[in-house]
């Protein structure tokens, strides 16, 4: 039961990394934005950008993949709030644009990798160019907002607590793997502590 307790008291590293990025990025984006920009469309855009990029798509990785996904991400994500921008001025087209872009971001996610790591942000950033109405006037407030947030993003998420790199990960899952193999069909020639130990190495990675 105490185990139990601890582990509901303790904070998951992951959505503590992500929530202290967002909350030290996201302020200062703002903040950086009022100064300099007076377009609305950009404002929000910037930051709904951080809040996507930053907490809702988390790349692993060496440093240069991660910011080589982000920037894909970023420039993915660009494409996505022209074509929401354009399909928002009527209630049918943003409909069936939101279920051509539903349906291929959700099907892109089979692919994996860093393409589930940026579908749901990736998604976010559709979704709020959609289901804002605005001309096409807006397009280019609404593409620069998201191209800045972007930028600090990308830079936020390199250098400020950024993901651990478990490289050796799929060494560990793989030794694990066959460790519990080898336990199943060879159960009175192997300890079970040797295979708890390969377990519980691929589990902290």
């Amino acid at each position: 039961m105490r185990a139990k307790w601890w582990r509901r008291l303790n904070p998951d590293p992951v959505a503590l990394r992500r929530g202290a990025r967002a909350a030290v990025v996201i302020p200062l984006a703002l903040l950086i934005a009022r100064s300099g920009v007076a377009d609305s469309q950009a404002l929000i855009f910037i930051v709904f950008g951080c809040f996507a990029l930053l907490v809702m798509a988390d790349f692993g990785g060496p440093r240069r993949d991660r910011l080589v996904a982000y920037l894909a991400s970023v420039l993915v994500g660009a494409a996505l709030v022209s074509l929401g921008t354009l399909a928002s001025a009527t209630a049918p087209g943003a409909a069936a644009a939101m279920f051509v872009i539903g349906f291929g971001l959700a099907f892109a996610g089979f692919a994996g990798g860093y393409v589930t790591g940026a579908q749901t942000g990736l998604l976010l950033a559709f979704v709020i160019s959609v289901s804002l109405p605005a001309p096409a006037s807006a397009l280019a407030g609404r593409v620069g907002g998201w191209m800045l947030a972007g930028f600090i993003s990308t830079i936020a998420a390199a250098f400020l607590w950024p993901r651990p790199e478990r490289d050796d990960l799929p060494a560990r899952a793989a030794s694990a793997i066959l460790a519990v193999a080898d336990l199943v069909e060879r159960p009175a020639q192997l300890r079970l502590g040797d295979v708890r130990e390969a377990v519980d190495a691929a589990r902290s990675a």
